[in-house]
């Protein structure tokens, strides 16, 4: 069985930056960071994974 199939994707990458925090600033002060998360993902790129998953 053969199943064609055109797909295009448009979106955006993202490249994020999540910092953690002792405990909210207030104001006109600062709060160092406690730890540092890298996030990055491209959301053109997970519909033809799921697309792939179903045929």
């Amino acid at each position: 069985m053969t199943v064609d199939v055109d797909v295009l994707c448009v979106g955006h990458a993202s490249y994020d930056l999540i910092f953690s925090v002792s405990r909210h600033p207030g104001a006109d002060e600062k709060s160092p960071p406690t730890a540092c998360l890298v996030a990055a993902e491209d959301l053109p790129r997970m519909p033809p994974f799921a697309l792939a998953s179903w045929v």
